[in-house]
């Protein structure tokens, strides 16, 4: 059977200013981040995108949760998605060791945006919709904290976390840490988070061997945020590096997701560098500030993306770099320009609050958290073309002839079409088939939209949302 569709398109545009701040502990008091100041934690955050260059990509959706196909090509320096036209975008990979790994990658998992009730549903979906499942926690970006630090964050953090990994099917949350204050110490796990601060509950010494165990019946490895570098430092022991050897081979089985927040997204990728919490002072080479490198991609994210929060908004020169070594000082974007300029063939990704990544199917994806979920559109122009002018009706492939009306819609910042039958209007006896005559008042043909229009979004095309789309009407009856 023959299905005919038009050119599906979209645009990713518009520059917008990035945002500027530090989130480590260096000036903290100027940009706290949602795990070192657990006030702003649960307060909507707005995370608009840096858009240095203007990205294009097909709006179509696959069987996959947030995925589009065919892919766009990953852009030079900053890889950037902007909410205006889009809330998400999409790379393809052809590897076939990531082929079944799973992946989340958050700025403040549950906390913010509009995203939140997709990305559980995308969990949900990436557990096949089961219940009764275990998460594993490994809590060592924060490890050396404090009591009172790790209380505070628990109450303001861990426990609506573990609700919300509740309603996904992980009805328990075990927490492991690799090295709790850093000293060389031993594993310790408990069985279950929710009452790990009650007395007889807590963490307790366990052996490697049990780790492995736990993580064979874990679907989920959670690493939340802190300081990427104090991971990294952890899971390099003799230890970390058997643990860890462990879930990658579940990752990559597909067995075990790898969902992460913050530092836990950081260290994901393949530099941690875009992070200015401390690092040892002998850590300056590659492989020191090597990520998990979980993706087929040279990534380095930078979480807590101009959150409205950050109260230093200064971009910094190259010279002033480096005139100022890494990092006191540095903003966000001095982290990206320097990774920019020292390696070039890393693309670094802002991240807002509210925004997350995934990687499933070997596609990764990003959807944006401050963006109103939209239907997929299907721009079906072509279909309305003949010797390459634009026509008001045309006849389809189900033998019928219809024309193309567009009006705004999302509060008159986009446009968006219907297909409307001419041949079975009332006036069809009178040659009418204006679309003042078939749909709503405000509603064009599209290609004569008000000029007054140009600048909004699917703009000239016939851009028709895919849940309006009868696709009986672009097969050929005879097919």
């Amino acid at each position: 059977m023959r299905t005919l569709r038009g050119n599906d398109k979209g645009r990713w545009g518009a520059n917008h200013r990035p945002g500027i701040g530090d989130t480590s502990s260096i000036d903290r008091r100027w940009a706290p981040d949602s795990e070192a100041a657990p006030f702003w934690t649960g307060r909507r955050c707005r995370a608009p995108i840096g858009g240095e260059r203007a990205m294009r990509g097909r709006l179509g959706v696959d069987a996959s949760p947030l995925c589009l196909s065919p892919p766009i090509s990953l852009p030079p320096r900053h890889l950037s998605f902007t909410p205006r036209s889009s809330r998400r975008s999409t790379a393809v990979s052809t590897s076939s060791a990531h082929a079944n790994m799973k992946v989340i990658l958050t700025s403040d998992l549950f906390s913010t945006g509009k995203t939140r009730p997709i990305m559980k549903e995308v969990l949900s979906g990436m557990l096949g919709h089961r219940r009764g499942l275990k998460a594993l926690w490994i809590h060592d970006a924060r490890a050396g904290w404090g009591h009172l630090d790790m209380t505070q964050v628990w109450l303001m953090d861990t426990l609506q976390e573990v609700k919300e990994f509740g309603r996904c099917g992980l009805d328990t949350s075990m927490g492991l840490w690799l090295d709790r204050w850093g000293d060389g110490g031993n594993l310790t796990l408990t069985e279950n988070i929710r009452w790990a601060l009650l007395p007889g509950q807590g963490y307790k010494p366990v052996s490697v061997e049990t780790v492995k165990a736990r993580l064979d019946e874990a679907s989920v490895l959670y690493v939340p945020g802190g300081n990427p570098f104090t991971f990294m430092k952890n899971i390099r022991s003799p230890m970390g590096r058997q643990v860890w050897e462990h879930a990658l081979g579940r990752i990559l089985s597909g067995d075990l997701v790898y969902i992460a927040r913050s530092a836990g997204t950081i260290l994901a990728g393949y530099r941690t560098d875009t992070s200015a919490d401390p690092r040892p002072s002998t850590w300056n080479s590659d492989e020191d500030l090597a990520g998990l490198n979980l993706v087929p991609w040279k990534i380095a994210i930078r979480p807590h993306y101009h959150a409205f929060y950050v109260m230093v908004q200064t971009a910094h020169s190259r010279e002033w770099r480096a005139q100022h070594p890494c990092c006191s000082g540095w903003s966000q974007d001095d982290f990206l320009e320097s990774l920019a300029e020292n390696h070039p063939d890393v693309h670094g990704i802002r991240m807002g609050d509210g925004d997350f990544m995934t990687f499933y199917a070997n596609r990764l994806s990003f959807m944006h958290g401050d963006t109103k979920v939209q239907d997929t559109v299907d721009d079906l122009s072509e279909l309305f073309t003949r010797n390459d002018n634009p026509v008001a009706d045309a006849e389809l492939p189900d033998g019928h002839t219809y024309a193309c009306c567009c009006g705004k819609a999302d509060g008159g910042m986009s446009v968006t079409c219907e297909l409307r039958r001419t041949d079975n209007h009332w006036l069809f006896w009178s040659s009418a088939r204006d679309c003042s005559d078939l749909a709503p008042s405000g509603y064009y043909s599209w290609h004569e939209v008000p000029e007054a229009w140009s600048d909004l979004e699917n703009a000239g095309s016939c851009a028709v949302p895919t849940s309006k789309i009868d696709h009986l009407i672009l097969q050929s009856d005879d097919a």
